[in-house]
């Protein structure tokens, strides 16, 4: 097997058609890093509603509250031409969890933010926003970010019309509330045996799943379609925040990328 490489999929939408034709040129295999859909947690939510547990999904939330960037090499991450910015950088993932959960295609992005806690210094990097995607079909997704909180909480939601499911990613647990009132907790496990804990181990249980989809061949469980996805719904917040309108995919996209559905 040749050289395994990890790189960020790209900044502009530029970038994206490049490396869509890349790949399409190209032999072998390539797998997105949005591990995030490894995630123990994110699997059961995805499966609880593929079960039809809440019914058909039609709203969903994510809350990431943590600590400022930690200290990067030369600060890169904290120049937002080199990291794309707080969304591009870092949200991205948990944007994909929200179209992931929805199973539907964004359409258009609003948001508010400000790096007005710990980047006052530098007021093009976000430290707090919060952020609404309209998808297809009437499903819509909001977004909270906080760089500042001492409280660290990664949460997600999801509401159907038969049922509300709740998770606390740090607790690894699930609440299934149902419409006669009752509740449900999900105790979570980690497959990952805690051998690498980094994101819940969702970080090694992705490098096992590239690892069996280049030896069987197949399709990736994460494309580079999910990335540019993820990528575009990024790029839109970012662009709502700095021009306080709401922005459509199709405007970032100007018919240079393919279309990229959830997988």
């Amino acid at each position: 097997m040749g050289a395994v490489r990890e790189l960020r999929v790209a900044l502009t939408v530029e970038d994206c058609r490049r490396l869509e034709e890349a790949a399409a040129a190209a032999p072998g295999v390539l797998q997105v890093g949005l591990e995030l859909r490894y995630s123990p947690v994110a699997r059961r939510l995805r499966r609880e509603i593929e079960l039809g547990a809440i019914g058909e999904p039609r709203l969903a939330w994510c809350h990431e509250f943590r600590v400022p960037f930690r200290p990067k090499v030369d600060d890169w991450i904290l120049d937002r031409r080199r990291s794309g910015g707080t969304f591009v950088e870092k949200n991205c993932h948990h944007l994909d969890l929200l179209s992931w959960l929805l199973d539907s295609e964004p359409v258009r992005v609003a948001g508010f933010g400000g790096g007005d806690v710990v980047y006052r210094d530098r007021p093009e990097l976000l430290d707090n926003a919060w952020v609404v995607v309209e998808h297809a079909g009437g499903r819509r997704a909001s977004l909270g970010v906080a760089m500042f909180s001492q409280v660290d909480r990664l949460a997600l939601g999801v509401l159907g019309d038969a049922g509300l499911l709740e998770a606390d990613f740090h607790a690894r647990q699930i609440v299934l509330r149902q419409p006669d009132g009752s509740a449900a907790t999900i105790a979570v496990g980690d497959p990952a045996g805690r051998r690498l804990a980094v994101h819940g181990g969702a970080d090694l249980l992705q490098m096992e799943d590239f690892l069996r989809t280049v030896r069987a061949g197949g399709r990736p469980r994460v494309t580079l379609r999910d990335g540019i996805r993820s990528l575009l719904v990024a790029l839109a917040a970012q662009r709502a925040v700095d021009t306080g309108q709401s922005v459509s995919i199709e405007e970032i996209v100007g018919g240079h990328v393919a279309d990229a559905r959830p997988s």
